[in-house]
């Protein structure tokens, strides 16, 4: 007897690497509503671990110092939703179930 069809849902995961922005980046950065930005940090974007759904929806999982640990966080994350349910990943993760099964 096999088990049943997997859960339907995916995502993709990505990282995005550390970099200084010019003023025009910084501006953009401002108008999407970047995470991260503190006063300090003006100019300045960190290394983040982004879910996008099946809609294409983006959501920032995780910002970090370095581009390693967030290649590194980003392996973990997708080696966690393979392998947790959708309601156990998304509170370890705290991200709304919809956000996965949209």
């Amino acid at each position: 007897m096999s088990a049943g069809p997997a859960e339907p849902y995916s995502l993709r995961f990505e990282w995005t690497p550390t970099k200084t922005s010019s003023g025009h980046g910084l501006l953009l950065q401002l108008l999407d509503d970047a995470q991260g930005a503190a006063s300090g940090d003006v100019g300045y974007k960190y290394a983040e671990v982004v879910a996008y759904n099946t809609m294409g929806k983006r959501h920032v999982i995780k910002v970090l110092d370095t581009d390693d640990e967030a290649r590194d966080r980003a392996s973990a994350i997708e080696d966690d939703f393979g392998t947790m349910t959708v309601e156990e990943w998304c509170e370890r993760y705290g991200l709304p179930r919809s956000f996965v099964t949209e």
